[in-house]
């Protein structure tokens, strides 16, 4: 609530569900289930993928949303599978976020050095 809305949102089973919506639409737009129908064995199938991988979703998917302000980015994430359930909350200073960047590429080349010194 602190934060307002989110300023960008993703849902995995959502998105399949709309993936569901739309194959049913084209393949009703096409005459599906009557005589004079053009919708083809592709179609058909397409729309059957996308409604397994919409099943799937209901107990495997990602709830992603981003809020931003003048001093912080947030992010929540939720995940869960049909073994697992996570939830995450991250801050990050968008004042620090360039130099944690940067840091983190330095440690990565200099880990590269040692490597490369022990090899030789």
């Amino acid at each position: 609530m602190k934060y307002g809305e989110p300023t960008s949102r993703r849902d995995t089973a959502e998105e399949a569900e709309a993936r569901v919506r739309s194959a049913e639409s084209y393949n009703r737009s096409l005459g599906e289930g009557t005589r004079r129908s053009r919708t083809t064995a592709d179609d058909l199938a397409y729309e059957n993928k996308v409604r397994v991988e919409a099943l799937a979703a209901q107990s495997d998917y990602v709830v992603e949303k981003s809020w931003k302000d003048a001093e912080t980015k947030l992010q929540l994430t939720g995940w869960q599978q049909p073994d697992t359930r996570r939830l995450t909350l991250d801050y990050v200073s968008r004042f620090l976020e360039p130099h944690l960047g940067k840091r983190s590429t330095e440690l990565e080349a200099l880990e590269k050095k040692r490597e490369q010194a022990q090899e030789l």
